[in-house]
């Protein structure tokens, strides 16, 4: 089984943090039972493939690019016409062998030297899927005042066949609301703990979480960058790490168990170490590094999004419950007011 793990970027900036990317990568071991080719895509209305950038991925894993011909720009106009062209590409070109295509930002980061082997296995579980992510709810945004639409996050593992499986007219939308229902129908979305949004104050407890990808949500992008490069080279268990991704025989199946374990939802097993957790999401209370606020990373809005906060613990049933509600009350007021807004541009 080959899998893509797909770089796209249209800035210097990206490029850099691709490149800091690939060095890492070059660190830890490479993956066994499967194979990860590099799709490098560039765009003609950004900067010019970088040929340092595929030098860099070259010294990793196979590579191969793609330059991009759409003429659309702006934000997530660009972002979202890059996406379906190259998926389109993948679809046409690629061996439809079962493997995924992660959608990898700029934005994103592996925790561990195992990041790739543990995606695989996830996705070996879910013959079925299309896309394996972070399945959001529908949710209201008190302050931005903002209904978002249920939908998988962006940065996820996508069948190659994504774009033939997705009809016309919700390409239109942004790529990763528009076919939101679509996908989470008959289990064809599937939610995974391990890619999680990440946050510049808690990075470091993040990176021995159970997430094996972080994405830098509503984060200072550069710096969360900076910061993670600096902490997967220098954490102590680094090595440990590392050699953790080699091939698990007798020795390497314990570890792999315990990791394993502890993605999973949390039982019987896991009672004390969610209850644990839960206390520490009690307003001004917290265990990772950087203030505590009573608000979950500076933003409560946060914890509609996430499952688990590195600040607070796991999200309270008293959360979730407000979410319904405030989704419940807005959801009449929104719609009445597109209604209204068509009825007025007429």
């Amino acid at each position: 089984m080959n899998h893509l793990l797909v770089i796209s970027y249209f800035s210097a900036e990206e490029i850099l943090r691709y490149q800091v990317l690939a060095e890492v990568l070059a660190g830890w071991p490479r993956p066994t039972g499967f194979t990860v080719t590099a799709l490098l895509c560039s765009v003609t209305t950004g900067i010019e493939a970088s040929d340092e950038l595929q030098a860099a991925f070259a010294k990793v894993m196979p590579t191969r690019t793609y330059r991009c011909q759409t003429q659309v720009t702006g934000y997530p106009a660009r972002p979202t016409a890059m996406f379906w062209e190259i998926m389109e590409h993948v679809a046409a070109t690629d061996e439809h062998d079962g493997g995924f295509a992660l959608w990898f930002e700029a934005d994103m980061v592996p925790t561990r030297a195992t990041w790739l082997a543990e995606l695989d296995r996830a996705w070996r579980g879910q013959p079925n899927a299309l896309v394996l992510g972070m399945v959001r709810p529908r949710t209201f945004i008190p302050t931005s005042r903002a209904l978002i639409a249920g939908h998988v996050n962006g940065g996820s593992c996508y069948a190659k066949r994504y774009a033939r499986e997705i009809p016309a007219p919700l390409k239109r939308g942004t790529f990763d609301i528009a076919p939101g229902a679509h996908v989470t129908q008959g289990a064809r979305a599937v939610d995974t703990k391990l890619i999680q949004f990440g946050t510049l104050a808690g990075i470091e407890r993040e990176l021995q979480g159970p997430a094996a990808v972080l994405h830098a949500y509503r984060q200072d992008k550069p710096a969360f960058y900076r910061r993670w490069s600096e902490l997967v080279r220098a954490l102590p268990n680094a090595a440990e790490r590392a050699r953790s991704a080699e091939p698990e025989g007798e020795a390497g199946g314990s570890n792999a168990a315990e990791r394993a374990r502890s993605a999973e939802p949390e039982g019987e097993a896991g009672g004390s170490n969610a209850a644990e957790r839960a206390r520490s999401a009690e307003p001004g209370r917290s265990s990772a590094p950087g203030p505590s606020t009573g608000r979950c990373c500076d933003l409560w809005t946060r914890h509609l999004f996430v499952e688990y906060c590195p600040l607070h613990g796991p999200r309270s049933t008293r959360v979730k419950l407000a979410n319904a509600v405030s989704v419940a009350l807005a959801t009449p007021y929104y719609s009445a007011r597109r209604r209204l807004k068509k009825l007025t541009t007429r």
